[in-house]
């Protein structure tokens, strides 16, 4: 943290990039947006995405689905013993220079960077796209639908719920569209202060989303009981009753 920089701002039109050092309000270093060569993304130190000019290595909604499903994979894992999360992303300019940014880092219960990890997520895709465009153009499409964190997990939560809805014979409920209003990644960050994990903005729908996913598998479960022969009619309607009520009380 001592030595990396912990946030970054696009400025003038979106030419230059601005970098922070921690407690920084001046930039440390400008970098001109069409000097970067490559970017890279890494969760947990682990690279998940990069763009430079190799055809592959572009920009487009497909690959965008494919960071979503990848950050909303790692918040489903509890934060316990300790546990460290990190998102990065590294720039390279023309002159072979790399510039480490990070953007979001917490140990256990504590955060040590400002912003939440659904805001971190969303500014980080509007980063990619651009710097798709600037970097690689051939191998970038036009973005058409702008995504949020928030709005995938509340879409995974959906098709859950419409799912264990089935599975007990229930018409589910007609899904209301999900709003996917453009906002711009330069707002106000309204999040709690550093190390508040209440802040995160879809923890409740993790909760939901967990009970869910044990329903599911409850319900599997009984059915194969059921199928076996170890459940008569009666002890499947009372066992599946009694899985319910446990679920639902939490």
């Amino acid at each position: 943290m001592r030595t990396q920089y912990v946030s970054l701002e696009l400025n003038d039109n979106d030419l230059q990039v601005s970098l922070f050092h921690r407690h920084q309000k001046d930039a440390d270093k400008v970098i001109s947006v069409t000097d970067i060569v490559k970017s890279e993304i890494r969760l947990n130190d682990s690279p998940i995405n990069v763009i430079n000019t190799d055809t592959e290595h572009g920009f487009n909604e497909n690959i965008e689905q494919e960071l979503y499903t990848a950050f909303a994979n790692e918040k489903i894992n509890k934060m316990v013993d300790d546990k460290v999360r990190r998102i990065s992303l590294l720039l390279t300019d023309k002159n072979k220079s790399c510039y480490t940014i990070c953007l979001y880092l917490r140990k256990g219960d504590s955060r040590m960077t400002k912003k939440s990890y659904s805001t971190v997520i969303d500014e980080l895709i509007e980063y990619c796209w651009l710097l798709g465009e600037t970097i690689n153009t051939d191998n970038t499409e036009k973005r058409r639908v702008k995504q949020s964190v928030l709005s995938l997990q509340k879409q995974e939560y959906i098709k859950t719920k419409e799912y264990s809805e089935a599975s007990l014979g229930k018409q589910p409920e007609t899904s209301i569209p999900l709003n996917t209003e453009d906002k711009h990644f330069k707002s106000t960050d309204n999040s709690d202060s550093a190390g508040q994990d209440n802040s995160d903005e879809f923890d409740q729908l993790d909760e939901n989303n967990a009970i869910d996913t044990n329903l599911v598998d409850g319900l599997e479960k009984l059915v194969n009981l059921k199928q076996q022969g170890y459940l008569t009619i009666e002890e499947f309607s009372k066992a599946k009753e009694t899985l319910l009520n446990t679920l639902y009380e939490k």
